[in-house]
């Protein structure tokens, strides 16, 4: 039991590592934080796949709609937390998914 703890345990590091120098490998703000924003993505996406028998298209098309309201969300706190102010990727794309940087180029 103490193996399997062991390995789970190395695993998820394993995975933090790998996505935390996913997300700072690139030089543009905005790619990091939609990299950043990625797990809340992999959750709304994996849940909309779980739900996909039970749900009526309705409620599916309901539970995308936050799935993306709270990817906004949290590439808007993720902006705002390490980059303050200056950083704005929705103004920059128009999306929050934009490529470019309100610090200029």
């Amino acid at each position: 039991m103490r193996l399997i703890g062991n390995l789970l345990g190395g695993s998820a590091a394993l995975l933090l590592a790998l996505w935390l120098s996913w997300v700072f490998v690139t030089p543009v703000e905005c790619e990091r934080v939609r990299r950043g924003a990625a797990p809340m993505r992999a959750l709304f996406d994996t849940l909309s796949w779980g739900v996909r028998h039970w749900a009526s298209p309705e409620d599916r098309m309901d539970f995308i709609a936050t799935g993306m309201e709270w990817d906004l969300k949290s590439q808007r706190f993720l902006a705002k937390q390490f980059y303050g102010d200056a950083l704005d990727c929705v103004q920059a794309s128009g999306q929050g998914r934009g490529q470019g940087s309100a610090h200029g180029a």
